[in-house]
């Protein structure tokens, strides 16, 4: 549904005067932008808009949005010392937008009305964080150690390696 909210002529007059990051980061735009398929194709639920990448511009990490690009880091995270300048935003603070948006979109909705939100495989950031490419993506997900039946999302983008 977010998808198909970029065809919509009112998500397309709010582009014109926001940047993707200003409408992720304003709760009203945000919101807004939300909730116009909903009114528009009268559907149950609402997809928040959301970025990936908020989690690591909370962390420190510069992003640009490269139109026919996607995100650019301008610096990579490559060396200990680049990770040894990120920290951990106090959740509270860092996702007060996006949480407020939530609350906007909620008071919009039917009590029984469902909100949903999507998540990403820790990939999708960490490699756009971590890779010199203006675009990359990864081709699997998390790993199952069927030796063990243990399940490594951290291991991703990676081969598992096996205990001896």
């Amino acid at each position: 549904m977010r998808q198909a909210g970029r065809s919509l002529p009112e998500y397309r007059v709010i582009r014109e005067r926001h940047s993707f990051f200003e409408v992720a980061n304003e709760p009203e735009l945000c919101a807004e932008v939300t909730l116009q398929p909903v009114r528009r194709h009268d559907v149950d639920a609402a997809v928040m808009f959301a970025d990936i990448m908020t989690p690591v511009v909370g962390m420190g990490i510069e992003v640009e949005l490269v139109e026919g690009v996607g995100p650019v880091v301008e610096h990579p995270i490559r060396t200990a010392a680049d990770v040894e300048r990120l920290f951990v935003p106090d959740a509270d603070e860092a996702f007060a937008p996006v949480l407020e948006a939530v609350r906007l979109v909620r008071s919009e909705l039917p009590a029984t009305g469902p909100s949903r939100g999507t998540s990403t495989r820790p990939c999708s950031p960490r490699r756009g964080t971590s890779s010199s490419a203006r675009h990359s993506t990864c081709s699997h997900g998390p790993t199952v150690d069927r030796a063990t039946s243990s399940t490594s999302v951290t291991a991703c983008c990676r081969r598992p390696t096996r205990a001896t």
